[in-house]
């Protein structure tokens, strides 16, 4: 995030189970929520959501503890050093994703499309990212 002075680099590697990400120099991880009651969840916009992605995405923040709204790409940067602790976005393109993922992974968050299937270019438009596994399997289990 340039216009924040914010250098996030994050490392992930599934082979050798190793994994860092550093804000700036300084190590960060996402938060240990796993209840959606306590999470703050967040979207760039509510208009970008078709109808039916509307309608799951407020039946997932309508169990959160709050929801906001804005932040685009920053979003994922505040779920991965643990201001946020769910991120769902709907139509995006694998271009506006892609280099967030070993950001988040790195994390120790976890981000799927909307069925829970790893995030690939192919099926980068429907971004579930959550703190834990825990806090997403309760949100995907809504989608």
């Amino acid at each position: 995030m340039p216009c924040l002075d914010e250098l996030y680099i994050g490392f992930f590697d599934e082979v050798q189970n190793l994994s860092s990400v550093k804000m700036n120099g300084k190590f960060i991880s996402a938060s240990k929520k796993s209840d959606l009651s306590d999470a703050l969840i967040a979207t760039s916009s509510p208009n970008a959501f078709s109808k039916e992605g509307l309608q799951k995405f407020q039946k997932i923040s309508e169990k959160c503890k709050d929801t906001y709204y804005g932040g685009d790409c920053h979003n994922y940067a505040l779920l991965a050093s643990g201001h946020l602790d769910i991120v769902m976005e709907h139509k995006l393109s694998p271009y506006d994703m892609m280099a967030l993922v070993p950001i988040l992974l790195a994390s120790g968050a976890m981000v799927t499309d909307w069925s829970g299937q790893p995030i690939k270019t192919q099926n980068a438009g429907e971004i579930l990212a959550a703190s834990t596994p825990e806090l997403h399997a309760s949100a995907l289990s809504l989608l």
